[in-house]
């Protein structure tokens, strides 16, 4: 059994109106595990491959330089895909993002 892709998760129901606005080059990539985390220092926990989920809970209450220092960390774990869910604490994905 191979892992899905980025691509085909996506592609599930669950993920209906969600919008891709980067990577598209690593759509086809393995996704190796899903996580929910919050924190902002949820690299550490990774390993790469990785979908990370979050409510932007804590992205919503930082400025926007550790904001970029948490895409960057995600990036340098060769995380697969960030998935914010875009509905309490972020109405929208951040511009320096």
């Amino acid at each position: 059994m191979s892992l899905p892709t980025l691509r085909q998760i996506l592609g599930l129901p669950a993920f209906r109106g969600a919008e891709l606005l980067s990577g598209q080059a690593r759509l086809d990539g393995q996704i190796t595990w899903v996580h929910v985390a919050e924190v902002l220092d949820a690299a550490r926990l990774l390993s790469g491959g990785e979908l990370l989920l979050s409510t932007g809970l804590e992205l919503a209450r930082t400025s926007p330089e550790a904001r970029v220092a948490y895409v960057r960390s995600l990036a340098e774990a060769g995380v697969g895909g960030l998935g914010l869910e875009l509905v309490q604490w972020l109405k929208e994905v951040p511009a320096e993002m």
